[in-house]
């Protein structure tokens, strides 16, 4: 199988994963759950509306990477009790609302 895409598209969604990765560096991992479309939208000075899927997809992406990887850590019994105290750690779970933030 071979698929193609034309080379602006996939222009802007490396941009736009570039731009996630930027913003998300340095965070902690709830800090980076925090990261929304807009945000990255934003600091790339703004997208046309029919490239904002790339947005959405890279700063969704990352929320769902990080939301697995805090299932399989609690999953395994290594969530450290400091990063998650009381009941703080069911927000970490808990489905962003609207989707496309």
């Amino acid at each position: 199988m071979r698929t193609e895409w034309p080379q602006s598209t996939r222009v802007v969604a490396i941009a736009c994963c570039s731009m996630t990765a930027v913003l998300a560096e340095g965070k902690t991992l709830p800090e980076a759950m925090m990261l929304t479309n807009k945000d990255v939208e934003r600091a790339l000075g703004g997208l046309p509306p029919e490239k904002q899927h790339c947005s959405n997809m890279a700063a969704d992406t990352l929320y769902e990477a990080i939301q697995d990887y805090l299932y399989k850590q609690a999953d395994g019994g290594t969530l450290s009790p400091p990063q998650c105290s009381g009941d703080s750690w069911r927000a970490l779970y808990l489905k962003r609302e609207g989707g496309n933030n």
